[in-house]
């Protein structure tokens, strides 16, 4: 973390405060009394504001092999996320009239790019496309993960082929009606 602070600060001469959301999100986690809240919800944001700054930072520089290396790393991150609140929902028994019961979760994610300029589909398309992937990691069974990290580099083709597989799968397992 340190590395990339001095990164941001010395050559990029960048500096990010935390704005008064920001404060409100870390002063909910940190004023809960649960330790398992507060441990998993700062390790969450702080994974997010990871890949918020990585992401930022890669569609910026114009050095290829720093464009690469945050590629992988964002995608690293990004299953932390997932990985970290598939073991939290999982790890959580729910005691419902004196019996516990085990919580599974599916995730399907599809990110909308917040930097100026970047052409994603529209937030519809971008809704569309976490479903699919949700269908998808249901498909692949319980406490799965499926996303797509960057919906600016899908052509509208490669959305409708995604959407026809899906379909498609439905149709042959019987399991999920189409979204």
């Amino acid at each position: 973390m340190e590395v990339f602070h001095g990164y941001l600060t010395r050559k990029l001469e960048k500096l990010y405060e935390i704005n008064d959301n920001l404060y409100v999100i870390v002063d909910a986690l940190m004023s809960d009394s649960r330790w398992d809240v507060k441990f998993l919800g700062m390790q969450i944001m702080i994974e997010g504001l990871a890949l918020g700054a990585f992401g930022t930072l890669r569609k910026m520089t114009r050095e290829p092999l720093l464009k690469d290396i945050l590629k992988f790393v964002i995608t690293d991150e990004a299953r932390h996320v997932c990985a970290r609140v598939l073991t939290a929902v999982g790890g959580t028994p729910i005691v419902l009239d004196d019996r516990e019961l085990t919580a599974t979760i599916s995730i399907g994610f599809c990110p909308k790019s917040l930097n100026p300029g970047d052409v994603d589909p529209d937030w519809e398309q971008l809704v569309h496309l976490a479903d699919l992937c949700l269908y998808a990691a249901k498909q692949g069974g319980r406490n799965q993960a499926v996303g797509i990290l960057d919906a600016a580099v899908l052509a509208p083709h490669a959305i409708a082929a995604a959407d026809a597989d899906l379909k498609q799968a439905a149709a042959a397992t019987g399991k999920f009606t189409s979204p």
